[in-house]
């Protein structure tokens, strides 16, 4: 009854704090997330301009980590020598002050209709690569049960949930799950987020993922220690490979 109660209260605070949102932008005119000026009609939450700004990777770019690379180079400095359990990576974006602040609003500010635009910009970038073309499936990094009981979603779910409506792909849903409450990745030096990962997921079901290949979907590829510890457990639960999707990464 208590756990009951508490989700009761939590539900209240949101709905009230939504009200309260939409409230604000009946009074306040909307401004852009980014740049901060007045949205025009047309816009929602974030303008055209900043929109049109945003310039997506484009080829050519490290056949591992999806890291843009000088032509004639097929793989970056950082991934010669390793090893890992996803075959290769698509970003959209580059990391900037301005993709950061849609993520963030996107992750932490529950603008989570953001995941329809970022959505139809993964799938374009989906379809530019031949390896995520012949991808059978698609399935999202998992929040902890708690963590997602405190955000109220999870927003890599909700991509790929946007990707899937644009492709007619199928997303397999709760088939790997987080199954120890870690420390955010952010917070830790590179060398401690293989270790703080490590064995962090596992497949329940496997059915929708074994003998397929998989697309894995994120918000933001840093290190690739989260992603390649999704992977490794994908692989080991019968997905014959897995590559990986992300609104923006690292350079």
């Amino acid at each position: 009854m208590t756990n009951f109660k508490a989700h009761i209260l939590r539900c209240g605070r949101t709905l009230w704090s939504d009200c309260l949102s939409g409230l604000a932008d009946c009074i306040f005119p909307p401004f852009c997330l980014v740049c901060e000026k007045g949205l025009e009609e047309r816009d929602h939450l974030v303008c055209g301009r900043c929109w049109s700004g945003f310039e997506i990777i484009d080829r050519p770019v490290c056949e591992v980590c999806g890291a843009p690379l000088p032509k004639g180079e097929r793989r970056c400095p950082a991934c010669r020598g390793k090893g890992f359990s996803f075959s290769g990576v698509r970003a959209a974006y580059s990391y900037s002050a301005d993709i950061r602040k849609i993520i963030h609003a996107f992750k932490f500010g529950r603008k989570i209709s953001l995941a329809k635009r970022l959505g139809r910009i993964l799938a374009f970038v989906l379809l530019q690569d031949e390896r995520f073309r012949q991808a059978e499936c698609m399935v999202a990094v998992p929040l902890h049960v708690s963590r997602q009981r405190e955000r109220g979603y999870n927003q890599s779910e909700l991509l790929a949930q946007a990707v899937c409506a644009e492709l007619g792909m199928k997303l397999v849903k709760d088939a790997l799950v987080r199954r120890k409450r870690t420390k955010p990745q952010t917070a830790l030096a590179p060398r401690r987020r293989t270790r703080n990962v490590e064995k962090a997921f596992r497949v329940t079901d496997a059915s929708g993922i074994v003998d397929r290949k998989v697309v894995l979907v994120d918000d933001v590829f840093t290190t690739g220690a989260t992603v390649d510890a999704c992977a490794k457990a994908l692989r080991r639960a019968g997905a014959v490979d897995v590559v990986v999707l992300t609104v923006t990464r690292a350079t």
